[in-house]
């Protein structure tokens, strides 16, 4: 299960029962953790956030990252952009080329 909640105010529910029995057993097996990768990269133990990030590159690597890119453009255009992400007129992330 994945979401994301940055882009609105929007209250986030899912059907639990569905969560939980969506691995196949009735009994557990699934757990719901909340990923914030700044947070994970100030944490104590430097090896959990090395192997987080190995672990998203292997997932970029592979094809198997879900990536939401709302907006593609030029690094001169940062203004407009930074504006539109900061009043959450995307629905993704925006990738800027430096050109």
């Amino acid at each position: 299960m994945q979401f994301g909640d940055a882009a609105g105010d929007e209250l986030t529910t899912f059907n639990a029962k569905a969560f939980r029995l969506g691995s196949g057993g009735g009994y557990g097996g699934t757990s719901l953790y909340g990923f914030f990768l700044g947070e994970e990269l100030t944490r104590p133990e430097p090896a959990v956030a090395s192997t987080i990030l190995a672990e998203l590159a292997a997932r970029l690597a592979n094809g198997t990252l879900d990536t939401v890119i709302h907006h593609s453009g030029s690094w001169h255009d940062i203004d407009e952009v930074s504006r539109a992400l900061l009043s959450r007129r995307f629905k993704g992330k925006a990738v800027l080329t430096i050109d």
